[in-house]
């Protein structure tokens, strides 16, 4: 009587060096909002934020009025405040390599419950925008975008012109 085994065939050391190196990046990639730091938070936003996973970085509060100003723009046709530009690059157009120039800096933290930091880089100028940040469920969330001279994101989210 034979037996048949159903085993998986052994990895290849290509497939296994493969797997040791998802496995060792799955962890960043999992705390990407960190518990400690609300820089590396920020800087975690910058690096892989997109349409899809931006809720993942924001707050209760301003995922709310991004949902809202959404569906507004949706019902309207047309684009809103708050969705007429890019909140990364604060612009409508990005400059070939402008995340390459990419500054954080840790300007206010209080009772470990809000913090703030600053993001300078150029992006066809020199631009700046603090970034508000909030622990909500243990770790640091964005809760707003400032750019300085300018109104805020979560008033130009409550825009309807």
């Amino acid at each position: 009587m034979t037996s048949h085994s159903h085993a998986c065939p052994p990895l290849s050391r290509r497939a296994l060096v493969l797997a040791i190196a998802a496995g060792a990046f799955a962890p960043r990639l999992a705390l990407a909002q960190s518990a400690d730091d609300p820089v590396e938070t920020v800087r975690a936003f910058f690096a892989t934020v997109n349409e899809r996973n931006e809720r993942t970085f924001l707050t209760r509060e301003f995922n709310r009025l991004f949902a809202r100003q959404r569906r507004r723009s949706r019902e309207m046709d047309s684009p809103l405040p708050g969705l007429d530009a890019d909140y990364l690059c604060m612009c409508q157009e990005e400059e070939d390599g402008w995340k390459n120039t990419l500054r954080f800096e840790l300007v206010a933290k209080v009772d470990n419950r809000v913090a703030r930091v600053r993001v300078k880089f150029r992006n066809y100028e020199e631009r700046e925008v603090i970034y508000a940040l909030h622990r909500e469920n243990g770790r640091w969330l964005i809760d707003n975008i400032e750019p300085p001279g300018e109104r805020s994101w979560q008033y130009r989210l409550q825009e309807t012109e």
